[in-house]
């Protein structure tokens, strides 16, 4: 009898697909924080330089100067992205559940207060918690990802298990050490 993921994963099929998935996923286990730090450094560097960019040549017409505004505007965004991705997704994660909880206790008249007060709190408690979340959530991406692809790479089951779970817990140690 098939498994739920089994019905989905063809053994031997396609090797490409399955070796990507794999290598994808012990990048994920091991080093997913660090790639979540690179991409949204990349993401950040990458939008500011085309606001930059658009605002000079805006403002003055000249491709020249809006390049290198655009490069400033790279460095910037790379610089922050690196920097500030606990606090933006502190920030966002906060707005988010303050806006949950307030709608879903009920809660009448909301002052602008209570708000703020909220927000600074759900923004806190992200915060601390957001290096081991991220660190919990690439690890799980990666061991389903290398889960996939060793699976579909032909090997057996109990050698996928005890390959995924190894590397999980080191990923887990690894990441734990090496927060955001």
């Amino acid at each position: 009898m098939k498994g739920v993921g089994e019905a989905l994963i063809i053994r031997g099929g396609d090797v490409y697909l399955y070796a990507i998935l794999t290598f994808l996923g012990v990048l994920f286990v091991l080093w997913g924080i660090k790639i979540a730090r690179v991409l949204s450094s990349i993401t950040l560097g990458l939008v500011l330089a085309y606001l930059f960019y658009l605002y000079t040549f805006t403002i003055s017409s000249s491709v020249f100067l809006s390049i290198l505004a655009s490069l400033v505007g790279l460095f910037i965004g790379v610089l922050l992205g690196f920097l500030l991705l606990r606090v933006a997704l502190s920030i966002l994660g906060s707005i988010y559940i303050t806006d949950l909880f307030i709608k879903y206790l009920h809660i009448g008249e909301v002052s602008s207060l209570l708000y703020f007060i909220l927000f600074i709190i759900f923004a806190l408690l992200i915060f601390l918690i957001s290096s081991y979340v991220i660190a919990i959530v690439f690890v799980a991406l990666g061991a389903l990802m290398l889960w996939i692809g060793l699976i579909g790479l032909g090997l057996p089951d109990i050698g996928v298990l005890i390959i995924v779970v190894t590397l999980s817990a080191i990923g887990l140690v690894n990441q734990f050490k090496s927060k955001l």
